[in-house]
């Protein structure tokens, strides 16, 4: 019996190879694919990526926009990429970068406890966000919360003068401690490969990929992995 987390990324593959998307499974979804022939059960989110100067976000938000099956989210930590909604699983669809040495990701290195409140405000206040900004929270208190600092910042979004949210914003990005996974571009060839039935397609040497992210133990399972603390492979960006 198929498990909704292979059922959404069954159709999620569909609608990338049917719109012939140049497109790859990384991060913990490879890792669960190749070390452990499956999908990993604790990992909150399903991983495609593809290449930022390939697509824009609004390429790939249109083959989803008709599928009432995928709501699309805000992860505000990974502000560049997609994210979208299924079933209670998190879809992430990744857009990396290259220069001529290498390949990464831009996603913001979660701070304390007051940041993230300090960034979740500001982005607020600069963004048009709606009801789905709180969806992306399955931890009912999480959301919960959420939901109230929301219903404050509806108003204080139409009382706070756009110079005050200027500020506020030109403060937060001096803040912002940019960050993520980085590859060779050797390591970012491609091939196709079978999982669950249908034709997917991985890193041609994902092994060295997954060593160069989770270290010489990546075969040994962590449930608590912190990937700002502990990826072999983080560079520090700048926007």
């Amino acid at each position: 019996m198929k498990s909704q987390s292979e059922n959404v990324f069954k159709e999620v593959v569909q609608i990338l190879n049917d719109n012939k998307i140049n497109y790859w499974i990384c991060h913990g979804s490879l890792l669960g694919i190749i070390r452990d022939k499956k999908l990993l059960p604790w990992d909150c989110d399903i991983d495609f990526a593809v290449w930022q100067d390939e697509y824009t976000k609004e390429d790939i938000l249109k083959l989803f926009d008709d599928n009432s099956k995928f709501t699309q989210i805000v992860v505000p930590e990974e502000i560049g990429n997609l994210h979208f909604l299924s079933a209670d699983k998190r879809i992430d669809i990744n857009f990396y970068e290259r220069d001529k040495e290498k390949a990464y990701i831009r996603w913001i290195a979660p701070g304390n406890l007051l940041f993230r409140t300090y960034y979740f405000i500001v982005n607020f206040l600069n963004s048009n966000y709606h009801k789905s900004y709180i969806e992306e929270s399955n931890n009912k208190i999480s959301r919960l919360v959420k939901m109230i600092l929301v219903i404050i910042l509806f108003f204080l979004k139409f009382l706070t003068p756009k110079w005050v949210k200027k500020i506020l914003y030109q403060n937060l990005q001096s803040k912002i401690n940019y960050t993520g996974y980085s590859y060779s571009l050797d390591l970012m060839e491609f091939k196709k490969v079978k999982f669950l039935n249908t034709d997917i397609f991985i890193p041609v040497n994902s092994e060295r990929m997954l060593e160069e992210t989770y270290g010489k133990d990546w075969k040994t399972p962590k449930q608590d992995y912190v990937w700002h603390k502990e990826a072999k492979n983080l560079l520090k960006q700048s926007y």
